[in-house]
């Protein structure tokens, strides 16, 4: 596990590591969603959002006399007071990961592989060397990417399928989002093939192996079948 300290600040450097760190956060837009800026902001729109759901359930308390109502309303705004507590105190996944990386790999390294990074059509995916970069969110290495899968997501009668990543590094491991993929069948997996295609032709000439890919019930898939 990777041990947070200070990180290097590459904007005090100057010149040509400044105006690279610059491109690379910017690109990522680390510093607009986690300097003190873009975390007031978000601890802003939580109390808003959880301040607006409890008077809604303290406004139906009123109107329909159910007292029932009235501890729930308590516990949307002890959420939000809770979520803007942990905005403030807790650092953000893809900020340490990516922050880190950039530190441990380099600057050049990373940088680098941006520049020459291939996007993946219609997605916010950028494809490297060595790196897979999801555009104004955060940058992986390949090598730690340890499968590409279907995920299914139900909520009550809402119901859709994304293309996630299952990885694992010194940040720590997971399965994280790479776009919610299109409700028609065809295009669903046409896409998922396309990203599939592109982030494993990638690993396969870094690793020299077949990355795998799993279905929506984490069973070993042959790649889907488009005729």
């Amino acid at each position: 596990m990777y041990n947070k300290k200070e990180l290097i600040n590459y904007n005090d450097m100057g010149g040509e590591i400044k105006e690279n760190y610059e491109t690379l956060d910017g690109f990522l837009k680390l510093t607009e969603r986690f300097d003190r800026t873009g975390k007031r902001k978000a601890k802003t729109r939580s109390m808003v959002v959880f301040t607006a759901l409890a008077a809604a359930m303290a406004g139906l308390a009123v109107i329909s006399g159910n007292i029932l109502l009235w501890p729930i309303a308590l516990l949307f705004l002890a959420a939000g007071v809770g979520l803007t507590v942990r905005i403030s105190r807790v650092p953000f996944p893809d900020e340490v990961r990516s922050k880190g990386i950039i530190e441990k790999d380099g600057l050049d390294a990373v940088y680098g592989d941006l520049v020459e990074a291939e996007p993946v059509e219609g997605t916010n995916i950028y494809v490297g060397r060595k790196y897979l970069f999801l555009k104004g969110q955060w940058v992986m290495r390949l090598a730690d990417i340890k499968a590409l899968e279907l995920h299914e997501y139900r909520a009550r009668e809402d119901r859709f399928i994304t293309a996630r990543a299952e990885f694992g590094d010194e940040f720590g491991s997971g399965s994280i989002e790479l776009m919610r993929l299109p409700e028609n069948e065809y295009k669903k997996q046409a896409m998922f093939k396309k990203i599939s295609d592109s982030i494993g032709s990638a690993w396969l000439e870094l690793t020299g192996e077949e990355l795998k890919l799993l279905n929506c019930a984490g069973e070993d898939k042959s790649l889907i079948e488009i005729e």
